[in-house]
């Protein structure tokens, strides 16, 4: 049965993701230790986010474009109706509402709302911006940062120098994951009618998955040279954007870019900027 639900609401795809959350709700002080409790509804909070998100996409992939997936398959079989599908979809949402009235502040609201809203734009029939090539990716990235932003106001009044650092990190980081992903779903993709920004960009999206880890490593020169009291946090943003540039230059068009998604050190990274936070370096 949990594995269902799992699968329902896609939790392996996004189970590290919350790695967004953590660092945002311990950005300003380490609030995992001088309120855990808070610190835990934080976390719970974008767990019912992530799982709305997910599975509300899955759902308009199978009703918009037919797309095969989980929750699909389920509706297909007549094991659950579209309506009860929807419902199972939103039920997270719902359950959202619980912390965001338990630490209400209208800074966390704003970002909580906008979450939701372009969640259903993105997915539902409609307007659906996930069939909007250029508009999918900005929408991809704004779902991390949003997660990112809404865990800092979950628990703060301000945004401080450090908090700006990290959410460019979060924006170039997702921004290069995101071209990654469209490129080993891009055979998936074109079966399902959709057109995405890596077919627009065609034979270069390889050059262009290398510049998005370059401008990773620009972004942290530039900031190094004009705040000194970011460096250490600029050096790491420099030293893996190099890497993941290295690591990417010998691919070509059959290399495996799906396993690139979990070699991308993205944790790891993270947890460095975690511990020069929590260590005040």
């Amino acid at each position: 049965m949990y594995e269902r639900i799992f699968k329902f609401y896609r939790v392996e795809d996004w189970i590290k993701s919350l790695g967004y959350s953590f660092l945002g709700l311990n950005v300003y002080e380490s609030l995992f230790i001088t309120n855990p409790l808070l610190f835990f509804v934080g976390m719970v909070q974008s767990f019912f986010l992530f799982s709305f998100l997910f599975s509300l996409n899955d759902f308009g992939d199978h009703i918009v474009c037919k797309e095969k997936n989980f929750i699909g398959n389920l509706i297909q079989k007549f094991i659950l109706s579209k309506n009860l599908a929807l419902l199972l979809c939103l039920i997270p949402l719902f359950l959202s509402i619980i912390p965001l009235v338990i630490n209400f502040s209208i800074n966390y609201f704003i970002f909580y709302l906008l979450f939701v809203i372009i969640s259903f734009f993105y997915s539902l029939p409609g307007i659906r911006f996930r069939d909007i090539a250029v508009v999918e990716i900005i929408c991809c990235i704004s779902f991390y940062s949003l997660i990112f932003l809404q865990s800092i106001f979950f628990v703060n009044t301000k945004i401080t120098l450090v908090s700006y650092f990290l959410l460019s990190w979060v924006i170039l980081y997702t921004f290069s994951q995101e071209i990654n992903h469209q490129i080993y779903h891009l055979q998936k993709d074109k079966k399902s009618g959709r057109t995405t920004m890596m077919m627009l960009i065609g034979n270069n999206k390889l050059l262009f998955l290398r510049i998005s880890f370059l401008i990773s490593v620009l972004f942290g020169f530039i900031i190094y040279i004009f705040f000194s009291t970011l460096r250490i946090f600029t050096a790491i943003m420099i030293f893996f954007g190099l890497i993941r540039f290295l690591y990417v230059y010998k691919f070509n068009e059959k290399s495996n870019f799906k396993r690139l998604k979990d070699k991308l050190g993205g944790i790891i990274e993270g947890v460095l900027y975690f511990l020069l936070i929590f260590l005040k370096i």
